[in-house]
């Protein structure tokens, strides 16, 4: 129920102007550039840009995952501390995070990405998931750029 909440609580902060105008971009310029930051954003989780992922994040930037809520700035850390701790599924250049499938829905100046995703850190250790995601980041338009204000991550399950 709280990240339904936190949805609707970031959907409904924009201006409804963002609806008008008949020199707004079309939907396909919403969504390439949406995807464009999308790629950004997971090219830095690799390359351990933190000036980037600081960049793309929203000053109120939650990830909900399996175990709980990490706030922006602690989750830029944690990952560059994880992925730097572990360095070796970077150093061989595996990429653990594989989209599968993506679906991008925008409503005015506000992008959802939903993307389903294999992720295998068994090169990383203990303690990191591995599996099979429903990864949901909620983008918004911010002057010219995109800005990620939510990643919600769910595992799937099956035999279920």
């Amino acid at each position: 129920m709280k990240v339904a909440t936190l949805i609707a609580a970031v959907t409904f902060t924009f201006p409804p102007s963002a609806f008008a105008a008949e020199s707004a971009p079309t939907t396909t310029e919403y969504t390439a550039a949406i995807l464009d930051s999308e790629a950004k954003w997971i090219r830095a989780l690799y390359e351990l840009d933190t000036t980037t992922l600081n960049m793309l994040h929203a000053p109120e930037y939650r990830l909900v995952m399996p175990g709980g809520v990490v706030e922006g700035d602690i989750f830029v850390k944690n990952v560059t501390a994880r992925y730097a701790a572990s360095n070796n599924a970077l150093a061989i250049g595996k990429r653990p995070y594989r989209v599968t499938e993506q679906v991008v829905q925008l409503r005015g100046n506000v992008g959802i990405v939903v993307e389903r995703c294999d992720v295998d850190n068994s090169q990383r250790g203990a303690g990191v998931l591995s599996g099979q995601f429903v990864v949901s980041n909620v983008w918004f338009q911010d002057g010219q750029s995109w800005r990620l204000a939510l990643t919600h991550i769910s595992r799937i399950e099956h035999g279920m």
